[in-house]
């Protein structure tokens, strides 16, 4: 799918020594594969079973944006960060690091995420599943709320007083992940 592709070819162009299966994305992670497959055993069960609440157009519709939407965030970022993009938290600035501030992430501190979160979670509203619906919204929020403060954490050692004047300018986006003032307490200290 464009998903997957479209993460692959971006390693193939900005990062051509880390290519391997393992950026297909396909099988990133065990909790990756159960989600998945306890998304379509709902989806299966669910047609089986309620056949028609899973034909409600506007639930499709919401979906099929949401996914288009997260999509777009999604491939902007690979390709507006370049080698700046990596899908590993970084933990050492490398020497042509740059902090990018245009395009998608003049939007989204971490457009990557919010497109990837609002794909996943579009997809299960596409398939009104609502069960995976809000696990999705609840397992994901959980992820990416911990690696933000991680990754901020390390953004804010790496560009200092830039990325902090950034960061007033651009907000998330991913619904309700507000730094606190413990998380931002935590990562000035880092700096």
């Amino acid at each position: 799918d464009l998903y997957h592709y479209s993460e692959y070819l971006s390693v193939l162009i900005y990062h051509f020594e880390m290519v391997s299966c393992e950026y297909y994305l396909i099988n990133h992670s065990k909790n990756w594969v159960i989600s998945t497959l306890i998304s379509f055993a709902e989806f299966i069960i669910g047609t089986y079973f309620f056949d028609k609440y899973k034909k409600i157009k506007i639930f499709f519709i919401i979906g099929l944006l949401m996914t288009i939407v997260g999509q777009y965030f999604r491939i902007a970022s690979l390709y507006t960060g370049k080698k700046n993009f990596t899908h590993r938290i970084r933990y050492d600035k490398a020497n042509d690091h740059e902090l990018i501030t245009h395009g998608v992430y003049s939007l989204s501190r971490h457009p990557s995420y919010f497109g990837f979160y609002l794909w996943s979670v579009g997809i299960e509203v596409m398939c009104c599943n609502p069960i995976c619906t809000i696990a999705f919204t609840i397992v994901l929020f959980k992820f990416f709320e911990n690696r933000i403060i991680v990754e901020e954490g390390f953004l804010i050692q790496f560009f200092g007083q830039k990325y902090l004047d950034y960061k007033k300018k651009v907000g998330i986006l991913i619904p309700f992940i507000n730094m606190n003032k413990e998380m931002e307490e935590r990562n000035l200290k880092i700096y």
